[in-house]
């Protein structure tokens, strides 16, 4: 495709976690003549904590105690599994916090609060899809919007949600697990 395009073109090549490694690759295909600008990792707004709970139930109950009354806005809850993500996110339900499980494949749960039910379902997109996973697109679709629009308190995301997903006042991601990998754990 490059070799495609006018010697005069300009080409943009964006990454959030490239190591030199990678970057020395791009600028090799790009052809050579590239202008490499670095940010740094460090973000302002971001506070790193970290607590050790060793039960799942420890965890479960100190999520939804600092969800409830600690940390205000909305945000994103990782978790490592599909499973988890469901999990976790109708635990929060049960605990009246507005959260759902956003995964590959995920579909609306049974205990969806049905003013949300009734919205999805008379979505467009939702009205179209005919298959599951249409359905799932258009619901991943939705939910995001919600986040995005403060209607909801989290996701209980895996790592389908991650870069790319822009919230400026999002405000707060937990790490439900620890992530895979440090850069994993940077993109989200």
């Amino acid at each position: 495709l490059l070799k495609g395009l006018p010697p005069n073109m300009p080409v943009l090549a964006t990454t959030a976690t490239a190591n030199m490694r990678v970057v020395r690759d791009v600028e090799a295909q790009l052809g050579g003549h590239v202008d490499v600008s670095r940010g740094s990792l460090v973000r302002k707004s971001l506070f790193l904590q970290n607590i050790r709970l060793r039960t799942q139930e420890e965890r479960l109950a100190w999520l939804a105690e600092t969800l409830k009354c600690r940390i205000a806005g909305s945000g994103v809850v990782y978790a490592l599994t599909i499973r988890d993500a469901e999990r976790i996110a109708r635990w929060l339900r049960m605990n009246g916090l507005s959260a759902y499980a956003y995964s590959s494949g995920a579909m609306p749960p049974d205990d969806m609060e049905p003013a949300l039910r009734e919205e999805l379902e008379e979505s467009e997109a939702w009205k179209t899809a005919t298959k599951d996973e249409a359905r799932s697109n258009a619901y991943r679709m939705f939910l995001e919007d919600l986040l995005l629009k403060n209607r909801i308190r989290a996701l209980v995301a895996t790592s389908a949600l991650s870069m790319g997903f822009d919230k400026p006042d999002l405000t707060f991601v937990i790490h439900y697990q620890r992530p895979k990998s440090v850069v994993d754990y940077y993109q989200q």
